[in-house]
């Protein structure tokens, strides 16, 4: 590195083709390092085994969406024989696309180059688990610093941010009691600081089958996910999720859009020329360009699956387009 910083405009950064993030589960799992947190025994192992799974096979998640691809879970703190079992009560068949390994060199130690082989030699990976973080961590690490926690994570992130997978720690929770889930997660904020995704699992009480696992994210909209465990089938199974909630309180900017396209066919412009637009027809709340566009990908498969409005985005050298068009001209609308 020189002593020259190597910056970029506002304007250079918008015209740049940058990839959006990659969902490994649609909304609640993106590429990146990840925390997965929850007292002893929850049934966190459980939970982590079954989303290997899904994802080897392709199989939905809570109703949510998979990319397929290979998947390494690095259960540390069991055997074979327990794997076995586990894997045997959630499914009749293991997936080749799933890789087990019951042992590896620590962090500091080699861990990494253990990682990035493996994922060399096997391209499709998505998915990396460890189980635990504490297996991983340095002899000697039970009074981790913030420097110690941070410095740990990020080395998990280079792997997950250079290969654009998806890093999942599994880790414990505080014995003390905290209105912020988060807050409770064991270490030093340097752990949920630099990890890309934080997730804590809480059970009612400690006999209850109920549990709700909270979610947060550079990525992700923040979440609760209502689960059930599932003592025959061993699953945590859906009770209820408010990740769709956001579309109740865009729904004013929803109908607008569906008015606007039902009565002119098409829109074919920047943003802000769609919320000047929008505030002919009536809609006056506030939203800056940004936002609308945001809010729009978050919207984009309920436009077309419930009001057949189709949006595609487009850039051009200088600014970026919306095309939105009525999917079916002859559809009358049930929204108005």
């Amino acid at each position: 590195m020189n002593n020259s910083l190597d910056t970029i405009t506002g304007q250079q950064l918008m015209e740049l083709e940058l990839n959006e993030p990659r969902f490994i589960i649609e909304n609640i799992l993106p590429s990146g390092l990840h925390i997965l947190a929850g007292s002893p025994k929850i049934g966190k192992s459980w939970l982590v085994l079954w989303l290997c799974q899904m994802i080897a096979t392709g199989e939905d998640v809570w109703g949510f969406k998979t990319t397929k691809g290979k998947v390494l879970y690095l259960c540390l703190e069991d055997k074979l024989p327990r794997i076995k079992n586990r894997l045997m009560s959630i499914t009749e068949n293991g997936s080749e696309a799933t890789a087990f390994a019951t042992e590896s060199l620590p962090l500091g130690g080699g861990l990494v180059q253990q990682i990035e082989n493996y994922i060399v030699g096997n391209p499709d990976t998505l998915l990396v688990v460890i189980d635990t973080l504490q297996q991983i961590r340095t002899l000697g690490s039970d009074n981790m610093s913030y420097a110690s926690d941070y410095k740990d994570i990020s080395a998990l992130k280079t792997v997950s941010d250079k290969h654009d997978i998806a890093i999942i720690c599994v880790h414990h929770l505080r014995k003390m009691k905290d209105d912020d889930p988060f807050n409770m997660i064991s270490g030093t904020m340097g752990l949920s600081g630099s990890a890309d995704g934080s997730y804590v699992l809480v059970r009612e009480n400690r006999m209850s089958t109920k549990a709700k696992l909270s979610m947060t994210g550079r990525d992700i909209q923040d979440m609760e996910i209502k689960l059930e465990f599932d003592k025959v089938n061993c699953l945590w199974k859906l009770i209820e999720h408010d990740a769709y909630d956001d579309f109740a309180n865009d729904e004013s900017m929803i109908k607008a859009i569906c008015n606007y396209i039902k009565k002119n066919g098409k829109f074919h412009d920047t943003s802000t020329r769609l919320i000047k637009e929008l505030a002919g027809i009536g809609f006056v709340e506030e939203i800056t360009p940004a936002t609308l566009s945001k809010k729009l990908r978050n919207h984009v498969e309920t436009l077309s699956d419930k009001f057949n409005i189709q949006v595609e985005f487009i850039r051009t050298s200088d600014k970026r387009i919306l095309s939105i068009r009525d999917g079916n001209d002859d559809d009358d609308s049930n929204i108005a």
